[in-house]
């Protein structure tokens, strides 16, 4: 079984975006989420976990750093720099459309920081968990993406 997407359009631009529903206790939300093959880790943010209604006050915190997710604008020179952040870690299950009802667990960085709809993704999806459970093809040049389940 080989799953088949297009890019989505984001902000002027055709991008590797997934819708994925994303479950925790019972609740499931969908979401359009970034493939983004150049993240170690999936991220999002603690608004988008509490939606899902988890519970932050038992989960590990970990520092979490990278250009993207954890940068600023320098205020004198306006390159961005990389900044430390923190973040809880929790595995969760995703549903992939066309995948049927099976869930794939993934481990998730909430990051501790305000989420910005206007220019943040929900979620990011990082190599490690997912894209250990799936052959992810990207054709650029046709604005696809395949996944094939390992």
């Amino acid at each position: 079984m080989i799953l088949d997407f297009n890019y989505y359009e984001w902000q002027g631009k055709l991008l590797p975006l997934v819708r994925l529903t994303f479950e925790h206790s019972g609740i499931k939300i969908p979401y359009l989420c970034l493939l983004d093959s150049g993240a170690e880790r999936t991220v999002s943010y603690t608004v988008i976990g509490q939606n899902l209604g988890i519970d932050f006050k038992d989960c590990p915190v970990e520092q979490v750093s990278g250009i993207g997710i954890a940068a600023e604008e320098c205020h004198k020179c306006g390159e961005k720099i990389k900044m430390d952040m923190l973040a809880y870690k929790k595995e969760i299950n995703l549903f992939i459309e066309g995948y049927g009802n099976n869930p794939v667990p993934v481990e998730v960085l909430f990051l501790i920081k305000k989420f910005d709809p206007s220019s943040d993704f929900t979620f990011m999806i990082g190599r490690r968990t997912f894209f250990e459970r799936f052959d992810i093809t990207f054709q650029e040049s046709r604005k696809k993406f395949y996944l094939k389940p390992v």
